[in-house]
C-alpha cells in the first residue's frame, strides 16, 4: 500500500494559537499597566512603596523603609493588587511583588533613607555655624 503523504496546513495548531494569543495579551496588559502607573498621580510615599515592592519585603518592612504608616502600605498594596499591578507569593509569607518590573530610578529618591540623606545638609549647616562661633 502506498504511504499517505503528510501535508502541512497553513493554519497553526490550537496550541500554537494559544501561545500567540497569550503573547498578545501580555503585551496589551503590560502597556495598560504601564499607562496606569505613569498616569496614576501617586504621591511620593506611594511611589516609594511601589519602588520597594520587589517581593522581598513584608508590608511592615515596606512601611519602615518607605516612611509610610502601615495602614497606608496595606491600602496601597490592596489597591494595586485589585488592578493587577502587584501580586504576592503566599509561600514567601505574602511579600508584595510588582507584576511588571517597572520602577523609574528617580522614584528611589522617595524612599525614607534618601529623605534622611537629604536632611543631612541642613544638619551640616548647623554644625558649620557652631564651628564658626
Amino acid at each position: 500500500m502506498p504511504r499517505k503523504r503528510q501535508t502541512k496546513t497553513a493554519l497553526p495548531t490550537p496550541e500554537e494559537s494559544l501561545v500567540g494569543i497569550r503573547k498578545l495579551v501580555n503585551i496589551i496588559a503590560t502597556k495598560t499597566a504601564l499607562d496606569h502607573i505613569k498616569e496614576s498621580g501617586w504621591t511620593e510615599i506611594q511611589k516609594a512603596i511601589w519602588f520597594l515592592c520587589s517581593g522581598k519585603l513584608t508590608r511592615k518592612q515596606l512601611a519602615q523603609k518607605s516612611g509610610a504608616h502601615l495602614n497606608t502600605v496595606k491600602s496601597f498594596v490592596e489597591e494595586a493588587m485589585t488592578y493587577g499591578l502587584l501580586e504576592e507569593e503566599k509561600a514567601k509569607g505574602g511579600h508584595p511583588k510588582r507584576v511588571i518590573d517597572y520602577a523609574p530610578s528617580e522614584w528611589k529618591a522617595y524612599i525614607k533613607k534618601e529623605r534622611v540623606d537629604m536632611e543631612k545638609p541642613e544638619q551640616t549647616k548647623t554644625e558649620q555655624n557652631e564651628k564658626q562661633e
